[in-house]
């Protein structure tokens, strides 16, 4: 996610409507006297539904045929101006229901886990979903308060 060091007037990225897994999504800012220049690719690489959860994550899952599920995403900075957050992330749903991370983290959920802190160059992790079990999302959506969203699509199972 872009720092809050950013203009929220930078022109919006364009790309196509929904990517595929493994492509990137590049977007940008030539920066200004007040705000950084930034360039930052960002990309889904894969979708995991269900994944192992310990004991103590199983019973967080507050809704009966839950599941947890995990993302595979990566972010470069070519510019080193940027902080990354699972928070731009969510799975987005055929019926328009969409699911947030979860703010729970434990040790044995898929790793490494998507790093909530100051970056630069590349990382990648894995952010987790509790999802319904019956469902599968229909495309994952990155959406900072400094572009437009772009979305991917979710493979079939």
């Amino acid at each position: 996610m872009a720092s809050s060091s950013l203009s929220p007037t930078v022109s919006k990225a364009t790309a196509p409507s929904t990517l595929a897994f493994h492509q990137l999504h590049k977007s940008s800012s030539p920066g200004d006297d007040e705000y950084e220049a930034y360039s930052v690719t960002t990309t889904v690489l894969g979708y995991e539904q269900p994944v192992h959860a310990s004991e103590s994550a199983a019973n967080e899952i507050h809704a009966p045929g839950n599941v947890w599920a995990a993302l595979d995403v990566k972010v470069c900075d070519q510019t080193g101006e940027i902080s990354v957050s699972n928070e731009p992330w969510q799975l987005s749903y055929a019926d328009g229901a969409r699911a947030k991370p979860a703010d729970l983290q434990y040790d044995d959920f898929s790793q490494p886990a998507y790093p909530d802190v100051p970056t630069g160059g590349c990382v990648r992790g894995k952010i987790v979903f509790n999802v319904p079990g019956g469902k599968r999302p229909a495309t994952v959506v990155y959406s900072t308060e400094d572009d437009a969203p772009v979305s991917w699509s979710v493979p079939a199972a």
